[in-house]
């Protein structure tokens, strides 16, 4: 894990009112690099990528020069380094994903390196808010309605709608954060709104000010379970090669693994993951690792196959869990509609029928059904 790297993806914060942005995050690994030049160029009908207007939100490295379309310029950074640029984005028709091409040269005392990458970067938002209003008594209350836009769901951190000078604002009372999202089961939160001065104590000058009153916002800070998934999957898989011989190929290991995982394992169990706070990832042969081990040099196959298999087997290879369940008919009342009723009896008698289900594994608490 020691060489250059460089990826980009979409930025956490999103304003729906205000321009969307890239960011790349630049690491250096054991590389000192003395200066870097960074190449952008999109190949998605459309789209303008304002190089001109990057800032730079995380590192102590320096930013010599943006002038040039499609080019920014750094110098300055120390090994094991890390650097972050944001980049604007404009589009001229919606699009679901943006195409871009990333090229970093950067300089090391041992010469010029060049690191070449394509990237396909959803920008659709995985979740859709819709507001329902009503008026009531003076006051206004607004229903929002945070539903999933895709399969994925999504665990909402926090939500908030502050007051402004114009409008005070009453949060519901109950509402624990943080909540899942599924796609079936959207959340509502209701909150309601009051003028702060009544309209018909309004003076002439606020009155012509209502045009120019600022508009509330909502604040929903989600993350969605995928990339829960994901990154707890590449800490754990990452931390495990740079501790064995394998470190040299983990620029080639770690990126397989999550494009595999996103693709072939974690589609069918979104909602098992929800309940059970666990993912499995699959085995050896479920994650197709057979491909990768081919395409290496020979001396290194047979270890790089060894290591992965014992890898498998260790964090998520165990035997799968034992369900012991309990006969319950001692827990079952039923009423046999041919059996002649007894004096006093009530004739409306329901069937209930409770199962324990208990599991052989010791860090698991019981779970009951």
């Amino acid at each position: 894990m020691e060489a250059f790297q460089a990826k980009i993806f979409l930025s956490q914060f999103i304003h729906i009112d205000q321009p969307r942005s890239l960011e790349i995050e630049c690491s250096s690994g054991w590389n000192t690099i003395q200066k870097a030049e960074i190449r952008l160029r999109a190949a998605s009908a459309g789209l303008r990528l304002r190089t001109a207007d990057a800032t730079l939100v995380h590192g102590n490295i320096t930013v010599d020069n943006k002038s040039r379309a499609g080019v920014i310029d750094f110098s300055n950074m120390p090994n094991n380094a890390n650097a972050t640029f944001r980049i604007p984005y404009e589009l001229e028709t919606l699009l679901p994903e943006l195409a871009v091409k990333l090229e970093v040269a950067y300089f090391t005392a041992r010469g010029e390196f060049l690191l070449t990458s394509f990237s396909t970067i959803p920008i659709e938002l995985p979740l859709d808010v819709n507001v329902h209003d009503h008026f009531k008594g003076g006051a206004l209350f607004s229903r929002f309605n945070i539903k999933t836009s895709n399969d994925a769901p999504l665990e909402v951190l926090d939500v908030g709608l502050e007051s402004s000078h114009e409008f005070a604002v009453q949060p519901p009372r109950n509402v624990t954060t943080p909540m899942f999202v599924l796609p079936k089961q959207p959340v509502s939160i209701t909150y309601k709104i009051t003028t702060k001065t009544p309209l018909g104590k309004l003076t002439p000058q606020n009155k012509q000010g209502l045009n120019n009153i600022q508009a509330l916002a909502l604040t929903v800070d989600y993350r969605c379970l995928k990339e829960v998934v994901l990154s707890s999957a590449e800490h754990i898989f990452t931390t495990a090669i740079e501790e064995s011989s394998l470190h040299r190929l983990g620029r080639l290991l770690v990126p397989l693994l999550l494009d595999r995982l996103e693709h072939r394992i974690l589609p069918s169990q979104f909602e098992k993951i929800t309940l059970l706070e666990k993912a499995n990832i699959g085995s050896f042969d479920d994650m197709g690792w057979y491909d990768c081990i081919e395409t290496l040099p020979q001396l290194i196959r047979d270890d790089t196959r060894r290591w992965l298999k014992k890898w498998h087997e260790v964090f998520f290879g165990q035997a799968p869990y034992r369900y012991m369940l309990i006969p319950a008919e001692q827990f079952i009342h039923s009423h046999n509609p041919y059996e002649p009723r007894q004096r006093g009896c009530n004739s409306h008698l329901s069937t209930h029928s409770h199962h324990r289900r208990y599991t052989s594994n010791p860090n698991c608490p019981y779970r009951f059904s």
